[in-house]
């Protein structure tokens, strides 16, 4: 894994929520706003990410916090998701 810089807390959340919303553009075919994204993968997405997707809506409302362990990893697994689900090509 390659960061730019030290890890911030609020990475994990924005990542987050930040592929929710391009998965749900990309399934959708509308463009939404990141609250309305969360909604959309609450109601969409398996089991497996609620978890994920509800402690990176926790992280917006209280910015600053750690990352819990596991996150990181677990951010990433969600990236590979979308990629794959949204057919999304490495670059």
């Amino acid at each position: 894994m390659l960061f730019f810089g030290p890890l911030r807390p609020t990475y994990v959340e924005r990542g987050v929520l930040t592929l929710c919303r391009i998965l749900c553009s990309l399934e959708t075919g509308d463009y939404v706003t990141k609250p309305g994204a969360v909604e959309w993968a609450q109601n969409s997405l398996p089991a497996r990410w609620q978890p994920l997707i509800s402690r990176a809506i926790q992280g917006r409302q209280q910015p600053g916090e750690n990352p819990i362990p596991g996150d990181i990893e677990e951010t990433w697994a969600f990236l590979r998701y979308v990629q794959e689900r949204g057919f999304i090509e490495d670059y």
